[in-house]
């Protein structure tokens, strides 16, 4: 174990995340180079999960004894010497009566008005014959037979429908998709393994793979090659899926294997991605394994469903390395899962 203060805070800082991208490089580094570094890092890392356990398991204890006592003390009867202990002083007991008389006062006389509105009310006197609005006098020379609807100018009288009679008004036609449109449309449900998703996408786009096209052009069918470096330049994914879709799987066609297992991931195959990246993750030497088990996690991720046990696996083993090129996109990675599957 080291005693050097100043290493212990920075390994501290490294394990919180809150290193630069520099800093973090450079103490990999040195961990890489130095046996005693690397033992540190996990010593300390060891020692911040114990803590946060202990930490927990205090907090867990402490609120199951808070909610006894609580429960305790409303189950229990208050002793009636206590009851009389909380009785009210003499002065606030005679000013609530007080207050209380007042009240009951003020209560009666509103009832006492409103019961004589009620009655004066009743007995107001009934309007005179003269100031009942009489109808409009009927000129002499209307014909008895006439409707007062046919008095009415033609201009003035509301539309009559044909077949329905005089005196029936037609009302204006709705349009068939008025109340359709009126109706708000159901919000689009979306489902765990939607959001999933959608993290494992974000997480693909934020490190996507550093593949360009000139590294497939060349050797055996330069051809098709070439078609296929081209098609992957342009992001043409499903032009390079129909180039080599029939590519041999095996070590010897490691880098367009992983072009096809890319190109069907950006064409949302996920399941076709996925056993392609465990077949290259079996191929992969110590450069490129960090970088096969992270894409085939975020593979996993997508069936989560029913890869759940292999995604969980997976994301064990590159946190139990902290010095993974990918154990701080997986802690991330596990953060925004637990979220969304609560």
């Amino acid at each position: 174990m080291t005693d050097d203060p100043a290493l212990f805070e920075i390994i501290e800082q490294y394990l919180k995340g809150a290193l630069s991208p520099e800093d973090t490089r450079r103490l990999e580094a040195r961990a890489a180079a130095d046996p005693v570094v690397a033992a540190q890092i996990d010593r300390q890392k060891l020692e911040r999960d114990a803590m946060e356990v202990i930490l927990e398991n205090d907090l867990r204890r402490e609120m199951s004894q808070w909610s006894a006592e609580r429960k305790q003390s409303l189950l229990s009867p208050v002793p009636r010497t206590a009851a009389k202990e909380r009785r009210l002083p003499p002065a606030i007991a005679g000013a609530r009566r007080q207050t209380f008389r007042w009240a009951v006062a003020a209560g009666v006389a509103l009832l006492s008005v409103f019961g004589l509105w009620r009655l004066t009310d009743r007995i107001r006197p009934a309007p005179s014959v003269a100031a009942v609005p009489r109808p409009p006098a009927v000129r002499p020379d209307t014909p008895a037979s006439v409707s007062v609807e046919q008095t009415i100018p033609d201009a003035k009288r509301p539309a009559v429908a044909g077949n329905q009679g005089a005196g029936h008004v037609a009302l204006p036609e709705v349009p068939a998709d008025h109340f359709r449109k009126m109706t708000p449309e159901p919000s689009p449900v979306v489902s765990p393994n939607d959001r999933l998703v959608d993290i494992a996408e974000t997480a693909y786009q934020n490190n996507p793979p550093d593949l360009e096209g000139g590294g497939v052009r060349g050797g055996e069918n330069a051809a098709a090659r070439s078609a296929v470096g081209s098609a992957w330049d342009r992001k043409d994914y499903r032009a390079v899926i129909a180039e080599l879709k029939n590519t041999p799987v095996d070590a010897g066609h490691f880098s367009l294997v992983e072009m096809l297992a890319h190109a069907y991931f950006q064409s949302k195959q996920y399941a076709r991605a996925t056993p392609l990246f465990e077949q290259l993750l079996g191929w992969s030497g110590s450069k490129s394994r960090e970088k096969m088990q992270w894409y085939l996690l975020l593979c996993y991720l997508t069936d989560h469903e029913r890869r759940q046990k292999d995604f969980d696996a997976l994301a064990r083993q590159i946190i139990a390395e902290p010095r993974h090129g990918y154990n701080l996109e997986c802690r991330n990675i596990l953060e925004q899962t637990n979220q969304k599957t609560k």
